[in-house]
């Protein structure tokens, strides 16, 4: 049987204003995606949690 061939994400561009983050449970949002929320709300873009 052969491996599958993976082929690499591109990485994803700073110039989009809007974001929106969905998640299972009120605290996933706190302890997985904490850092990537605050990466795109520094900038002043706008993210919705939901």
């Amino acid at each position: 049987m052969t491996e599958p061939t993976v082929t690499p994400l591109e990485p994803v561009t700073e110039d989009r204003r809007r974001a929106v983050a969905v998640v299972a449970h009120p605290d996933d949002l706190k302890f997985d995606a904490a850092a990537a929320v605050a990466r795109r709300t520094a900038p002043g873009k706008r993210v919705v949690c939901w």
